[in-house]
């Protein structure tokens, strides 16, 4: 640990400094680092949060959140103090390789990366409740990442697929392996119906070995539910079926098109004529 990260983590570590910080403090040093806590130890809310979440309501519970900007030399934050960190934000710091230490923070939903150059891995983060990941500019990170701002649940679980991890195992007998098939094709079906079936046959069957399956890989940020692979699978596969059904249009054969045209000439022929003929029975 160098001389400069030293002198921050004894600075944002200081419980002195935790309680009596209102908003910002910019370090002293040459590096002109700015390090923001906010909603740390007090009620001071800073608006960050709103960048990251949009449909944010007023009324919802301040974020604790950490800033990190404009730190060339810092290389890492280890050692940080786990003070119930929701939001992490650490831009521009180009020496900035691994975050694995981050494991540990266990509160921390939304994670921003941006200008962090030299990063090569996020893998430390995937067991974390994280519903919102930027790495703008973070070209190093590996696996390669399909967007670069994900800013929902569903791509942040998507990327953290990719990492191979030793997934918890759930031992089902073979009795129950089979109850399971059948329930997941009602489960995570599109039709509502099929859903509550498959719910309350579950909820019928009470068997734990069967609750554990489907529940493996779920987590919960304290404010939502953020779905496994199995369930965000069938989540995205919805989304493109109706957005197919919307934007799909059958083309109508010409001959169609033809035949329609003139029947509609006929009809309105027809019309005319009847009203033509009413009107003439009128005046006789």
């Amino acid at each position: 640990m160098n001389e400069i990260e030293t002198e921050i983590l004894d600075l944002i570590n200081d419980d002195n400094i935790h309680r009596d910080l209102f908003n910002s403090i910019s370090i002293p040093i040459p590096s002109k680092c700015k390090i923001t806590l906010d909603g740390l130890h007090n009620n001071y809310w800073h608006e960050i949060a709103r960048i990251y979440y949009k449909d944010r309501d007023w009324g919802e519970p301040p974020l604790n959140e950490f800033i990190v900007e404009n730190c060339p030399n810092l290389a890492s934050l280890e050692g940080l103090k786990n003070s119930g960190i929701q939001l992490l934000k650490i831009t521009n710091c180009p020496k900035i390789v691994n975050v694995d230490y981050l494991s540990e923070f266990s509160k921390l939903i939304c994670v921003d990366f941006e200008d962090c150059s030299s990063l090569i891995s996020v893998e430390g983060l995937i067991d974390l409740p994280i519903d919102r990941l930027l790495l703008g500019k973070c070209y190093k990170v590996k696996p390669k990442p399909r967007f670069l701002k994900m800013d929902s649940v569903e791509k942040v679980t998507e990327y953290f697929s990719k990492f191979k991890k030793k997934e918890k195992t759930v031992s089902v007998s073979s009795a129950n392996n089979e109850i399971i098939e059948k329930l997941q094709k009602l489960i995570i079906s599109d039709n509502y119906e099929e859903i509550n079936l498959g719910l309350d046959l579950a909820s019928t069957i009470s068997e734990i070995e069967i609750f554990d399956y489907f529940l493996n890989g779920i987590k919960y940020n304290g404010d939502k539910i953020l779905p496994n692979p199995m369930f965000l699978a069938a989540k995205i596969s919805t989304t493109r079926k109706s957005t197919t059904k919307k934007s799909t249009t059958i083309p109508m054969p010409l001959k169609t098109k033809t035949t329609l045209k003139t029947k509609r000439r006929k009809r309105r022929k027809r019309r005319k004529r009847k009203s033509t003929f009413t009107l003439a029975t009128s005046i006789t």
